[in-house]
């Protein structure tokens, strides 16, 4: 079975990373958050009065492999990250998915190649894998719920989405978080379970 070798936090590191190396040049902000209810929401944040920004919600997944010198990557994933793409596809937000390639720790770091994908809008949303091959970057054997991204494919994606103001966008998180909140609150507190969203606010030149 083929494990993983490094952590999501890693990889969303490496991959917001590969994003914004790759659209730059062609974004005036980008600005991810992990939204934190009283600390994305003070008052201070609502008197940045910012216009005609867009919003992108980007999932970040780890690779999985046999052994460190595999050729084959396994990526996994969660039904939550259906359930979020899902919510926001409902709000006019679109969902990617970025994944560091590689079968060693020295190959998934800054700079390392990685796999885009899509997630199907209001997909059957179970719990699906793909392989990708390590050299190519092809899909070897495809997910039924996720497709791949062409080359130029995000920043079509970026442009087609529609403008919010700043305090749009945080009522659309916090609206987000507190349905999260009642669904997932115990007696050891709340926690956005499974998959979590980057949100990546940006300003297009």
């Amino acid at each position: 079975m083929a494990t993983g070798f490094s952590n999501e936090k890693s990889a969303e590191y490496v991959v917001i990373n590969d994003l914004y190396c790759n659209i730059k040049d062609k974004c005036s902000l980008f600005y991810p958050i992990i939204y934190q209810s009283k600390r994305d929401d003070t008052m201070i944040s609502l008197q940045n009065n910012i216009d005609n920004l867009r919003l992108l919600i980007c999932f970040a997944r780890r690779p999985k492999v046999n052994s460190i010198y595999d050729e084959i990557i396994e990526i996994t994933f969660r039904e939550t990250l259906f359930k979020h793409a899902n919510y926001f596809y409902d709000k006019g937000v679109d969902s990617i998915i970025g994944i560091p390639i590689g079968s060693r720790i020295e190959e998934i770091g800054f700079g390392a190649k990685c796999k885009w994908l899509v997630p199907e809008k209001n997909g059957d949303g179970k719990f699906s894998c793909c392989l990708v091959d390590k050299s190519s970057l092809k899909c070897v054997m495809e997910s039924d719920n996720v497709n791949e991204l062409k080359e130029g494919a995000i920043i079509d994606i970026m442009r087609r989405a529609k403008k919010w103001s700043w305090n749009e966008i945080l009522e659309l998180l916090k609206n987000w978080y507190w349905q999260e909140r009642q669904e997932a609150f115990t007696s050891f507190g709340f926690w956005v379970r499974g998959q979590r969203p980057i949100f990546i606010v940006y300003k297009l030149k």
